[in-house]
């Protein structure tokens, strides 16, 4: 007969006996810090997921976990958090390292999306090739056009 391990519960017991596990310290600090490290890379992180994570561990071991994310992962990971973070794509690693520690500790927020991206659209006319219809002035409006002023067609 199996039963699951209850590993938060498992990581008390170990933190109350850290003597009893000196031994194998290195050990327990690498599993905690992948176990951080993937819950950074779950896909519905936020800003105030991040906050919390940073008020209920030490924000030595959050820098610390996010200094150990390579440029790839700490580029998605700000591509997550901050998604208006402008010059995301030219910024350092870095550089995203030390926006996301200051969005932890709350001392920055998020980017506000930019009216420029907002903007750059540019009206289109509804079908292609079709001219759009011009506005009609009261002596015009008033009068029927050449196909208003024929009956329709009756089919046969």
């Amino acid at each position: 007969m199996t039963s699951k391990i209850d590993g938060v519960q498992l990581f008390k017991d170990i933190a109350r006996h850290a003597e009893l596990f000196k031994p194998i310290e290195k050990d327990i600090a690498n599993s905690a810090s992948a176990l951080l490290g993937k819950f950074l890379k779950q896909k519905n992180i936020d800003v105030e997921t991040l906050r919390s994570l940073n008020a209920a561990i030490t924000s030595k071991a959050l820098l610390l976990t996010i200094d150990g994310l390579n440029e790839k992962d700490i580029k998605a990971l700000t591509k997550k958090i901050d998604k208006h973070y402008p010059g995301l794509t030219e910024a350092s690693a870095s550089t995203l390292r030390a926006h996301l520690s200051d969005l932890a500790s709350s001392a920055k927020d998020i980017h506000a999306k930019s009216e420029k991206a907002t903007s750059s659209k540019k009206p289109t006319n509804a079908g292609k090739g079709k001219t759009a219809k011009k506005p009609k002035d009261d002596v015009t409006a008033s009068w029927p056009t050449a196909m208003e002023a024929l009956p329709s067609r009756r089919r046969k």
